[in-house]
C-alpha cells in the first residue's frame, strides 16, 4: 500500500490524512454512543429483573 501513497500528490496526502482523521473521530464517537446505549439497555434489563 505504500507505494499507492508515494504515487499520490502532497495536497491528495493531505487531504485524505484529514479524511482519515475524521473518520476515526466519527468512528469513536459512534463507538462510545453504542456503549452508551448498551449500557442503558443492561440497566433497563436489571431494573426488570
Amino acid at each position: 500500500m505504500s507505494n499507492l501513497f508515494e504515487t499520490m500528490t502532497t495536497d491528495n496526502l493531505l487531504k485524505l490524512k484529514d479524511r482519515l482523521e475524521q473518520a476515526i473521530e466519527l468512528s469513536r464517537s459512534c463507538s462510545i454512543d453504542l456503549l452508551e446505549r448498551h449500557q442503558a439497555v443492561e440497566e433497563a434489563l436489571t431494573n426488570r429483573l
